[in-house]
C-alpha cells in the first residue's frame, strides 16, 4: 500500500487547521477570561451560567428591597422616637398646668405650647419617607393618614374606603 505525497500533504494540513482552531479558541478565551465564549461551546455548562445569573439577579433584587426596608425602618424608628420626646413633653405641660399657683397667662402659654406640641406630632404622624410615601398610613401609602379638623380635633383617615367605593386598608 502506497501512500500518496498527497494524502500526507492534506492530512498535514487539516492537522495544522485544527491546531490554529484550537489556538486561536484558546487565545479568545485568554482574551475574555471566560472558558465558554458562546452558548454551543458547552450547552450544559451554558445553562447552569444563566441559571446562576438569574439567581445573582434576584439577590441583588432582595438586597435591594432589604436596604430599602431597612431605611424605611430606620426613618420610622426616628419618628417614633421624636413622638415619643413631644408625648413626654405634652404630659410635662400637663402635669405643669395641673398647678393651682398659675396665672390665666400662664395658662394660656401653655395651652399655645400644647397647641404647638400637637402639631409637631401631627407634622411627625405625616412623615413620608424617601419615595414620598406616608410612614404610617398602612396600605395608602399615598394619602395622609392624619389630619387637623377645625374643632381642633384630629382624624384618622387609612381606614376609611377611597372615592369609588373600595376599602383602601
Amino acid at each position: 500500500m502506497k501512500i500518496s505525497t498527497k494524502l500526507l500533504f492534506d492530512r498535514a494540513s487539516n492537522q495544522m487547521s485544527t491546531v490554529q482552531n484550537k489556538l486561536a479558541d484558546s487565545q479568545a478565551q485568554l482574551a475574555q477570561g471566560k472558558q465558554i465564549l458562546k452558548p454551543s461551546d458547552s450547552p450544559d455548562q451554558a445553562a447552569v451560567i444563566q441559571r446562576l445569573k438569574s439567581l445573582l439577579s434576584k439577590q441583588d433584587s432582595f438586597q435591594n428591597s432589604l436596604s430599602t426596608m431597612r431605611s424605611r425602618l430606620e426613618l420610622e424608628d426616628s419618628t417614633l422616637k421624636s413622638a415619643t420626646g413631644l408625648l413626654v413633653r405634652a404630659k410635662e405641660i400637663a402635669v405643669q398646668a395641673a398647678n393651682d399657683t398659675l396665672s390665666p397667662v400662664n395658662r394660656k402659654a401653655l395651652g399655645s405650647e400644647l397647641s404647638a406640641v400637637r402639631d409637631q406630632l401631627l407634622s411627625l404622624a405625616n412623615t413620608t419617607d424617601t419615595n414620598g410615601t406616608f410612614l404610617f398610613s398602612g396600605s395608602r401609602s399615598k394619602y395622609p393618614p392624619f389630619e387637623a379638623k377645625k374643632c381642633r380635633r384630629t382624624a384618622y383617615l387609612s381606614r376609611r374606603s377611597d372615592k369609588n367605593g373600595s376599602d383602601g386598608g
